[in-house]
């Protein structure tokens, strides 16, 4: 069994609307998350980027079970509040995945 990490980089589309981003999904979604046994490892915009596009805002979940972080994310409670996510960010210019735990260099 592995680990599943939920992983967002976003850019919102007006900052103004920081704090109904959080009304609305962050202090919604926090709960169906741990419900499922995610823990939020990090929720913050302070980020040093060394590479790449720059993002407003990272998060980063954790899961004991990657099946069961996967199964959460195609329940109809989940996409509701992605529905809501996608209202306050700009999709084309943010990166929102699940990544299966695990190091396939290692030997």
């Amino acid at each position: 069994m592995s680990n599943g990490y939920i992983v967002g980089l976003f850019k919102f589309r007006d900052l103004n609307d920081f704090n109904n981003f959080r009304d609305k999904f962050a202090l919604v979604v926090v709960k169906l998350i741990e419900a499922n046994g995610g823990i939020f490892l990090s929720r913050t915009p302070d980020c040093e980027f060394l590479e790449g596009r720059e993002y407003g805002f990272h998060v980063v979940i954790e899961f004991p079970d990657y099946e069961k972080a996967k199964v959460l994310m195609g329940t109809p409670a989940w996409n509701e509040l992605q529905d809501v996510r996608r209202g306050f960010i700009e999709s084309s210019e943010s990166s929102f995945m699940l990544l299966k735990g695990g190091d396939i260099l290692s030997k």
